[in-house]
């Protein structure tokens, strides 16, 4: 039976969809939305019967939607993507504990490199990861720190007089380069999170490449990528759903 295809990406902020009515199309989806926590537009959904292909790294929000799913959408069929379905050698410890968001960006920017490594994966989330995939195609592991936004939550969470700017509506720097003095305490805060965002970002690629024989692709994805994207190397690759992208290129691959 003839269905639409719907990739879901949950994080631990936020899920991320994509939907297409046919895997033969030449992009990836004809259409992209973002669910948060308190908003979920059920009405925007295609009214055909679809099948969700689901990664997910928080399993409550799993748990609510294939429970929602079977109320609103009995006719939806959902596959929960898992390490072994995914054609990417792993070598770390303890692979069971990979996060599914890690092995699916690196192996869809493995894909998009052309299979050429080695390959950085610059996943800006909830939390920062930099993973490598080597030139064998073996993802080794990586590096894992707060992102810019859990780092503001926890200043304000752990001091008495700090505010939380963590979701404050902030105008962007116009400046071609970071400006490194804050003129009030939520300047200050916020050029702050950015220079550890940026400075561990880039210190960290750079410190991986001298660990390298040969000069890594870099590639820049997730959904905290717009707030740092203009601060970032102009060599890194900026694509900003590599998750979606792998859970595209798995229904395709399968169909085929």
């Amino acid at each position: 039976m003839a269905h639409d295809w719907i990739f879901a990406d949950i994080g631990n902020t936020a899920t991320k969809l994509a939907w297409t009515p046919n895997l033969s199309n030449k992009r990836p989806w004809s259409r992209q939305w973002t669910w948060s926590k308190e908003k979920h537009d059920w009405e925007a959904l295609p009214t055909r019967r679809a099948h969700w292909l689901v990664a997910s790294v928080q399993p409550r929000h799993l748990q609510w939607l294939l429970s929602t799913l079977a109320e609103r959408r009995p006719r939806d069929s959902t596959q929960k993507v898992v390490l072994k379905d995914i054609p990417l050698r792993v070598d770390v410890k303890q692979p069971s504990r990979l996060g599914i968001d890690r092995a699916l960006s690196a192996w869809a920017a493995w894909e998009l490199n052309g299979k050429q490594g080695p390959i950085l994966v610059v996943q800006i989330g909830t939390a920062v990861t930099i993973n490598l995939v080597d030139d064998s195609g073996v993802f080794r592991g990586g590096l894992i720190f707060p992102s810019l936004k859990l780092c503001r939550q926890i200043l304000a969470e752990r001091t008495a007089a700090l505010p939380d700017i963590s979701a404050r509506q902030k105008k962007p720097f116009r400046t071609k380069t970071l400006p490194v003095i804050g003129r009030s305490t939520e300047e200050a805060i916020e050029l702050g999170t950015l220079h550890l965002q940026v400075g561990g970002i880039v210190n960290a690629v750079q410190r991986i490449e001298e660990t390298l024989t040969k000069a890594p692709t870099v590639f820049a994805s997730g959904g905290g990528l717009s707030e740092l994207a203009q601060w970032l190397p102009a060599s890194f690759r900026r694509e900003s759903d590599l998750v979606l992208r792998a859970l595209s290129m798995l229904a395709k691959s399968r169909q085929s």
